[in-house]
């Protein structure tokens, strides 16, 4: 796209051919205004924003178990919040976005149920409706605009993008950045549900937030986060592609937009919503790979011979291969032909559940790597929606190689008479960088659904026969991200990733400063970023009080200074304070001279928690002579330097 024929309209086009080829439907916005064949909105004088249509039949789907009373309560909650401010109102919604929208409804018996209605499947995007609308007419009050497209998802206005012609030279990305405060000022119900704003003039791209200034919307550099887009790439197309891709997009709404309460105890200060940057957001999702990988135990799996035992504390171990001729017909299965193995977890051990390791990245990051997965057959229910466990008697799954695969499954009926009839069986990986294995209704018979997924178990839920099994190696890595791009909203933006990551299984984090300034720096930044945490940090005030809040089953984010791990005398040995393996120990600044294995932080460290993982963030270069630092905590993992800060305007 060059020359005189660049105009607004072609970057528009341009933009939902993008959004188009990522999976999003694309509507033009007067065909569904009131009247129209098409018509999808109920105002004929454009004071409706959200596609009630969709929102409705979203909530119907992802909560089939709630009445509709229910169900009308999750509408009505979400299309009427109610706030003294636009931001706050937009981060009570965003909350029922991420934990549900609590409901409430009277049972057959006349007594009050509650629940949390889902609005946005996270799990399964291709569960949720996307949406590409160009032209949006919006009335509020005496004011009519016409944002240039809104992006939906469910029938919620989620994303406004603002274009504007190249070849014009009065108008810049900034002048769109200007139409985008015209409309949160005039036409402020577009932005309750809002998650991202994105200004453009086809060449030049920001992306930014509700509420943010000039300085705060930056570029996005990268599709993958593996490298950064070809300069020849326009960056709207680098934007649309790298953010608004279904699964990142939503782990970008997920895990990386924050509301700051300016007052760290949340009691009510300026709030000031923030959004992960490109650099934050990658690097916190390398980081929470290296923290599984480093973590990880290598169990000997503890051996039950006990009959009495079985899917009471033990469930058999099974290979793939093995699965669907023991789990295809109950009748089939030879409890003696396999190994029966102690599982310790919450859910209730039933006939048909097994455990099976699954190999492969395109169920990542639900289901790691290697990871321990207990399964149950047969599948309780429909299976759409759900990952299971599927043998391909004609085909291979292309990752593996293999005729076993575990993938979403995802089904597409007809209605033919008084039945229906699968038109289309999609088995899907949650991974973008895999592709999807389709069967149409003939190859139906070409695959036998096994088994459907529980949960990923930890290695510390399995029984392990030796503590002396060979283990991760315990080091995560180095973050280095210049002074200036944000790294303590990196590290809490981490911190909130991990604590939810399944695979952790309720982990404590322990943040170490080597000052208390900068302890009580990094406290604040956490704890105005409780929503992230899903709970309060602390901070130990003494060497008494940092052992009793690690003295605890799980859970927790610790506050400490290095020195609270020094023993009272020098070169006396630090107490165990536990052993469990799911314990992140993040240190700031984590070059300097304290991080050294002969009587520094290290050793006792090490001796009080002797299986935590560590990663380390610093503002500066580790030094290629520092050989402590990377013993303690690894390679880099990250690089964000001062002229990549200087290139964005960090």
């Amino acid at each position: 796209m060059t020359g005189g024929g660049f105009t607004e309209s072609v970057v528009e086009e341009a933009a939902l051919a993008w959004l188009s080829g990522l999976g999003y439907s694309v509507l033009q916005g007067p065909n569904i205004a009131v009247g129209e064949l098409g018509a999808e909105r109920s105002d004929p004088t454009y004071r409706d924003v959200v596609l009630e249509g969709r929102l409705r039949s979203a909530l119907v789907r992802l909560n089939p178990s709630l009445p509709p009373e229910a169900l009308e309560d999750a509408f009505r909650k979400l299309t009427r919040s109610d706030a003294p401010s636009l931001v706050e109102r937009n981060r009570a919604v965003h909350r029922m976005f991420v934990n549900g929208v609590n409901v409430e409804y009277r049972r057959k018996d006349g007594s009050i149920g509650g629940a949390q209605a889902h609005v946005i499947d996270f799990d399964a995007p291709d569960n949720n409706d996307w949406l590409a609308v160009n032209q949006f007419t919006v009335s509020e009050g005496q004011h009519t605009r016409r944002p240039d497209l809104v992006i939906f998802v469910n029938g919620l206005p989620l994303a406004v993008i603002e274009l504007k012609n190249p070849a014009d030279e009065n108008a810049t990305i900034w002048s769109a950045f200007q139409q985008l405060q015209t409309y949160q000022a005039q036409i402020s119900e577009l932005f309750v549900t809002n998650a991202a704003l994105i200004v453009s003039d086809g060449v030049q791209a920001r992306i930014g937030t509700l509420g943010a200034d000039k300085e705060w919307f930056k570029p996005w550099r990268t599709i993958t986060g593996r490298e950064d887009a070809s300069a020849a790439m326009s960056e709207l197309q680098v934007v649309l592609e790298g953010v608004f891709e279904k699964r990142r997009f939503l782990d970008l709404l997920r895990y990386f937009i924050v509301f700051e309460d300016s007052a760290s105890d949340g009691s009510g200060g300026k709030l000031i919503k923030k959004m992960a940057g490109y650099h934050q957001f990658h690097a916190v999702n390398v980081a929470v790979e290296q923290t599984l990988r480093a973590s990880e135990h290598k169990p000997d799996l503890r051996v039950v011979t006990d009959p009495a035992e079985r899917f009471r504390t033990t469930v058999p171990l099974v290979p793939l291969r093995a699965a669907a001729g023991a789990f295809g017909d109950p009748q089939d299965f030879r409890p003696d032909d396999f190994k029966w193995i102690g599982v310790n977890t919450r859910r209730r051990l039933q006939p048909g559940m097994f455990v099976a390791q699954i190999a492969g990245q395109s169920m990542e990051p639900e289901i790691p790597d290697g990871s321990w997965c207990l399964f149950r057959s047969p599948v309780e229910g429909t299976r759409h929606g759900k990952i299971v466990l599927v043998e391909l008697r004609d085909d291979m799954d292309p990752e593996t190689g293999q005729r076993y695969t575990v993938k979403r499954y995802e089904s597409t009926k007809v209605q033919e008479g008084d039945s229906w009839r699968h038109e289309r069986i999609t088995l899907r990986p949650l991974n973008p960088e895999f592709q999807p294995i389709v069967l149409n209704a003939a190859d139906e018979d070409r695959l036998k659904v096994i088994a459907e997924f529980v949960e990923v178990l930890p290695t510390m839920q399995l029984g392990v026969a030796s503590s002396d099994s060979e283990a991760g190696d315990r080091r995560v890595g180095v973050v280095w991200h210049t002074q200036g791009s944000g790294k303590s909203l990196t590290m809490a933006f981490y911190a909130g990733r991990v604590v939810l990551h399944p695979a952790m299984a309720n982990p404590t984090i322990v943040v170490i400063t080597d000052r208390n300034d900068l302890d009580d720096q990094l406290f604040g930044t956490f704890a105005r970023c409780r929503d992230l945490l899903r709970q309060d940090p602390v901070q130990a005030a003494d060497r008494a009080d940092l052992r009793t809040k690690l003295a605890v089953a799980a859970g927790g984010v610790v506050f400490t200074t290095i020195q609270k791990f020094f023993p009272e005398e020098k070169g006396d040995r630090h107490p165990v304070l536990s052993e469990r393996r799911n314990i992140v120990v993040i240190a700031d600044e984590a070059h300097r001279s304290q991080y050294d294995f002969i009587d520094g932080f290290a050793r006792h460290m090490r001796d009080a928690l002797p299986h935590a993982s560590f990663i380390g963030f610093t503002g500066t270069p580790i030094e290629k002579t520092d050989a402590s630092t990377r013993a303690v905590f690894g390679d880099y993992i990250s690089v964000y330097d001062i002229q990549r800060a200087v290139d964005d305007k960090a």
